[in-house]
């Protein structure tokens, strides 16, 4: 019974683990952005979940550090430039940690359900620059951040800067899928 529930995952088609990523993700973002701090326990548990699941586990590990890392340096600069503010981190230069941990699920999703964008760098410009954007929009509809400049302003910078982000997130992808497995150990 315990072997086959450790090996449950590597049984699953390769089409509905795309589909579960793409419901994980979207579990996430709302528990997330509903809930901020609140939610790190519950996230975190579904971020273990989800390197159970994948057959990608250590590419996804090393993937979603580093986009964490990334993410919080972006975010944490377009903060300390006045294009979020949250509220109870208003003297801090590091994002909440809900959100770094956003940047994880975001990462989580780059080898799976946003795999049909690997390889195809203009489209990766043009999602990204519509799509995270709106994404963001969405967060500060729902009260998860607040904008230092107009709504227009803010998503043109955001659409700037994940027109480089998406882009590049495929190519770190990459690169670590890339890794041979002596330098990971």
């Amino acid at each position: 019974m315990i072997s086959r529930l450790l090996n449950f995952p590597s049984s699953l088609n390769p089409n509905l683990l795309k589909v579960i990523n793409l419901v994980w993700f979207q579990c996430i973002w709302w528990l997330l952005i509903l809930f901020q701090s609140q939610a790190v326990i519950g996230v975190l548990l579904l971020m273990a979940i989800w390197l159970w699941l994948t057959p990608k586990v250590r590419s996804d590990a090393i993937l979603i550090l580093t986009i964490m890392l990334i993410g919080m340096l972006v975010d944490s600069t377009l903060m300390t430039f006045g294009v979020f503010i949250f509220e109870s981190y208003a003297n801090q230069l590091v994002i909440p940690f809900w959100l770094v941990l956003l940047w994880g699920a975001y990462a989580g999703t780059l080898q799976h359900s946003m795999s049909m964008f690997e390889g195809r760098p203009w489209l990766c410009v043009i999602a990204g620059a519509i799509a995270a954007p709106l994404s963001y929009l969405g967060g500060a509809k729902l009260g998860a951040v607040e904008f230092g400049f107009t709504t227009f302003t803010t998503a043109l910078v955001l659409a700037l800067v994940w027109s480089v982000i998406f882009p590049l997130s495929f190519i770190i992808a990459r690169r670590i899928q890339q890794f041979p497995q002596q330098c990971v150990a």
